[in-house]
């Protein structure tokens, strides 16, 4: 079991860390995402700590997420970084610019990722190829969009604000020791029964059953391409590309599908058949054919 999201040092922003309490509450998916967050936002990778704080201020800028924007934005000043140009590259401000190359093509990229996704082209990432990062490195960039816009979905579907500063020495409120979801998920009582991440799951081998090996994968990334599991709940015949794409970090990826597999595959208080419902209508809000 991962550690709690309670655990994750999230510094005194002047402000009570409401997201941290409330991705809390509930107590089976909580610990997933922390343990995700953690991999993608505070373990060093191909990107710094400042970089990936930028992305999420970019991405959380572009969304109109006063709360999560100023989180990332008071964190960057504790840095000693300002955190105009960044949120001004969210806002789309043609003027912006950033103190270097990598760092505007960061923040470029963090923008047109959040505000129009299916606008993406293989141009786009190439500013952040010539600066070179590497290609852990952009897919450490589109986790870090990725998870913020989970994070400004909880923050705004929840009504989640700064609200006035903390006053000095205050201790934050602690996440209630009675979750919100205190009660028994399952259906029919007893105790919920707890899956095993699902491994690889949506990543398909052909149909022709080629062997595992790497293989090419959207644009110009190559990843290692791993047979599903035959029960796996996505498994349609075919070699997925998301399942690839999602398992191609090889310290994030894991996270990830441990994460998702609480989300979509254990029992809890929606169905299956609800959670597949929910997540093709967000897909087709956002305009995702994938």
């Amino acid at each position: 079991m991962p550690a709690p999201v309670s655990s994750i040092d999230t510094s005194d922003f002047g402000m009570p860390a409401r997201l941290a309490e409330l991705m809390g509450l509930h107590r089976r998916i909580g610990p997933w995402f922390g343990a995700l967050y953690t991999q993608v936002m505070l373990v060093p990778g191909s990107l710094s700590r400042q970089e990936h704080a930028k992305i999420a201020a970019v991405s959380a800028t572009a969304q109109d997420c006063t709360y999560l924007a100023e989180s990332q934005a008071k964190w960057l000043r504790l840095e000693g970084v300002d955190p105009e140009p960044v949120t001004a590259i969210g806002q789309q401000r043609p003027e912006a610019t950033c103190a270097s190359a990598r760092a505007q093509a960061l923040c470029q990229i963090a923008a047109k990722l959040s505000s129009t996704p299916t606008r993406m082209g293989p141009d786009d990432w190439q500013p952040l190829i010539h600066a070179g990062v590497d290609p852990l490195g952009l897919l450490e960039v589109a986790y870090v969009v990725g998870v913020s816009n989970y994070m400004t979905r909880l923050a705004d579907g929840f009504g989640l604000s700064g609200g006035q500063p903390a006053i000095a020495g205050e201790t934050p409120d602690p996440i209630p020791s009675a979750p919100l979801f205190d009660k028994e998920e399952s259906e029919g009582g007893g105790a919920a029964r707890r899956a095993a991440p699902v491994e690889g799951v949506g990543v398909r081998k052909r149909a022709n059953n080629e062997p595992d090996g790497e293989v090419s994968l959207g644009w110009f990334l190559r990843v290692r391409a791993m047979g599903a599991p035959k029960d796996s709940p996505y498994n349609f015949g075919y070699r997925s590309e998301m399942g690839p794409l999602l398992s191609a970090h090889p310290r994030i990826g894991p996270a990830f599908w441990a994460l998702f597999s609480e989300i979509m595959f254990t029992p809890g208080a929606l169905t299956r058949a609800e959670r597949e419902m929910v997540a093709a209508v967000a897909a087709a809000a956002q305009d995702c054919h994938y």
